[in-house]
């Protein structure tokens, strides 16, 4: 499955703003019904959360458009592993700038 894939998919997770979620340190185990930006792209590219997706192409992609466009959110942050989950959970990220990451991703 390519990025551009991925993140087609991962949209569909997040389809609308009540499927997204803030601060999801419990893990979607116990919302299964919503999901951050990291764990979209990994329920789109493995389907399972038990995966893991260090290093792998979509996070890397998502982390090079969020550090572009939203640089002051993430400057504390140096790798995609850490520096996705930061952007998600900034109080500042809305569901339509998450929407906005995987359609940039979408569109290659």
């Amino acid at each position: 499955m390519s990025t551009a894939e991925a993140a087609t998919r991962a949209l569909e997770f997040l389809s609308g703003p009540e499927k997204w979620i803030k601060d999801d340190f419990a893990g979607p185990f116990y919302r299964p019904d919503r999901v951050c930006l990291g764990n979209a792209l990994l329920l789109a590219k493995c389907g399972s959360l038990t995966a893991w997706i260090q290093g792998e192409p979509e996070y890397e992609a998502a982390w090079e458009i969020i550090t572009a466009q939203f640089p002051d959110r993430v400057a504390a942050w140096r790798s995609a592993l850490r520096g996705v989950p930061a952007f998600n959970d900034h109080p500042d990220t809305t569901f339509d700038e998450v929407r906005m990451v995987l359609e940039k991703m979408a569109a290659g």
